[in-house]
């Protein structure tokens, strides 16, 4: 739960648990139940079948979007002279957002490949 309410966060690793933070969801975390799993499955079929690369969280609600929807904040902090392990770390230090690290990596490359073209 959040101030904005309950919210879904998937980590891409163990390292991403904050304790502070783990111990407070464990605090206030709920049953979730079988209700609700097939009212998150409907939501989540229809995610499913918009056959979007990407879902994001907009305004509240999951919404399909195209794999390169975030690149403009990409290229705010991509320099073709410096490595990808640099723009990653500007990238993760001006957006973070839930992404994880290797689908950053993902974009930047392609941002690179298409630069170079």
């Amino acid at each position: 739960m959040t101030e904005m309410g309950p919210v879904f966060m998937q980590n891409s690793t163990i390292g991403e648990l904050d304790e502070p933070v783990l111990e407070h969801d464990l605090a206030t975390a709920k049953v979730v139940t079988a209700a609700d799993w097939v009212a998150f499955s409907y939501h989540w079929q229809a995610c499913y079948e918009d056959n979007a690369a990407l879902r994001l969280t907009l305004g509240g609600r999951v919404v399909g979007v195209p794999q390169d929807f975030l690149d403009p904040l990409v290229r705010t902090c991509y320099r073709p002279e410096q490595s990808t392990a640099q723009t990653l770390g500007r990238v993760l230090a001006n957006y973070p957002i839930g992404m994880p690290n290797w689908w950053w990596q993902y974009r930047i490359d392609q941002i690179a490949k298409a630069s170079v073209r």
